[in-house]
């Protein structure tokens, strides 16, 4: 971005950052949640569907960073929503 003197939207960023960061702070926090009594197991897979959920809005945030690059190519610079 930099050799193009194009500049990245702030809120694709910290979208993608929060996502990223948010998700995998929270992924780390409900894994230890999990059970180990055989009487559990109906929490597990509650447990596991809120994880997998998680994880797809994390992949969703990775997508968010090439949408970011493709619209800071193609913008015109503006400097009062860049990075």
């Amino acid at each position: 971005m930099n050799k193009t003197n194009k500049t990245l939207s702030k809120w694709l960023s910290w979208t993608h950052v929060t996502l990223t960061f948010g998700g995998t702070l929270a992924v780390m926090v409900l894994a230890q949640f999990f059970r180990e009594e055989f009487m559990e197991y109906e929490f597990n897979n509650n447990l596991t569907l809120i994880i997998t959920i998680i994880l797809l809005i994390m992949v969703l945030g990775q997508i968010v960073f090439p949408i970011n690059i493709v619209y800071g190519l193609l913008k015109k610079n503006n400097k009062h929503d860049s990075l």
